[in-house]
């Protein structure tokens, strides 16, 4: 990542089965030279009805947080991104130090990467260097300010963009766990199944820990920063979290798993659904936390501020809490939200990873089963 950017597949493109990760993790995570991204705005003048606004949308997410594109030796890329996007968040917290995650939130940053490299039959040893071979320690000093020191802005900055690109690579983890379900259970390897669903799980408790780390600097940073960084003429006018394709992608499976367990009937995956449930609700939790932190217990995301020319009164956590519903929805087919006192997040009934962040950011788009929702994340005050 010597420019800042980091190369990433599509996400239609990631693997689908255990042997074409075990096959990409022997041969080494090559780096794979990233495709330009075309933008279907520039030069010329262009026909609006040939435009894709979807697109338009994901190029802008992928340009502000400094993401490249491949389609060549997917799973090569996906494991080295994987790899690079780790790496840096464990400089940043070596070079930064930590305030919000307890040592608890800290291990869960890797569960993702270990579970991966254990389903696909590697001893964690073969792992990146620099991960797992010793404790986190903390620093002295940490990404707090008041706002005022040049060099704690550079370090929420740095975090802010160093946390978006480790929860995207969270989320083709997430993607990657799922795919390998649904072939598993497509193919009647209920065991198979079961354990790609748990790769999906690390990856979404990871996600949350993620959220943590990449909002843990100062409120003021962020609003002197960051904040005006994701409006014009940086960006368009309501730039979101809802630009993910990667978050756009994961949701989509969402329903495509939900449809597979009714298939094969919920008791044939034991509690490995119920937990990648509770894993999804962390995340979401977790992302309502960190939109409070930045104020989105009383302000919109900026998306539902251009929308509503700042007339929006909805706070970005009350939109947050309406999106887990609808992702739980889509994912479980029923309601029950635990942040509102009813029920448990594994039975009938949060945005990411977007997921946030994306998804946050990061996490990511608006319509689906549960109805028409915003994500402020990724891009929004969420």
């Amino acid at each position: 990542m010597s420019d800042g950017a980091l190369c990433l597949p599509y996400p239609e493109l990631l693997p689908a089965n255990r042997h074409r990760l075990r096959a990409a993790i022997a041969d080494g995570p090559h780096t794979s030279a990233p495709e330009p991204l075309d933008s279907v705005t520039s030069g010329g003048r262009v026909d609006p009805a040939s435009v894709d606004y979807q697109e338009v949308d994901y190029q802008e997410h992928d340009r502000y947080f400094q993401i490249r594109r491949t389609r060549q030796t997917p799973e090569s890329a996906f494991l080295h991104a994987l790899a690079i996007a780790h790496l840096a968040v464990r400089e940043n917290v070596d070079e930064n130090g930590l305030s919000q995650l307890s040592d608890g939130y800290i291990a869960q940053l890797w569960l993702g990467l270990e579970s991966l490299y254990r389903y696909a039959g590697h001893d964690i040893g073969n792992q990146p260097t620099g991960v797992f071979d010793q404790p986190v320690e903390r620093p002295l000093r940490h990404p707090q300010s008041d706002g005022t020191d040049p060099d704690d802005s550079d370090a929420a900055a740095d975090r802010w963009l160093i946390g978006h690109q480790f929860f995207f690579t969270l989320m083709q983890g997430a993607i990657t766990g799922l795919n390998c379900f649904l072939g598993a259970s497509a193919d009647g390897d209920e065991a198979e199944a079961r354990a790609a669903l748990r790769v999906a799980t690390a990856f979404m408790r990871s996600s949350a820990a993620a959220f943590r780390f990449t909002s843990d600097f100062s409120p003021v940073d962020y609003e002197r920063l960051i904040r005006p960084a994701m409006a014009p003429p940086a960006v368009r006018a309501g730039f979101s979290g809802l630009q993910t394709r990667d978050h756009a992608h994961l949701m989509a499976l969402f329903t495509e798993v939900r449809a597979m367990r009714s298939k094969i009937g919920p008791a044939r995956l034991g509690s490995a659904f119920d937990e990648f449930v509770e894993a999804t609700v962390e995340a979401y939790e977790a992302h309502q936390l960190i939109c409070a932190r930045f104020g989105g217990d009383v302000l919109p995301s900026l998306r539902m501020a251009a929308r509503s020319a700042g007339r929006s009164t909805s706070p970005g956590v009350q939109v947050v809490r309406q999106m887990m519903r609808a992702r739980l929805f889509a994912l479980h087919g029923s309601h029950r939200d635990r942040t509102d006192g009813g029920g448990t997040p594994g039975g009938p009934e949060c945005g990411t990873p977007d997921t946030g962040p994306g998804g946050h950011g990061g996490g990511t788009p608006g319509a689906d089963a549960g109805g028409q929702v915003d994500q402020p994340a990724g891009g929004d005050r969420c």
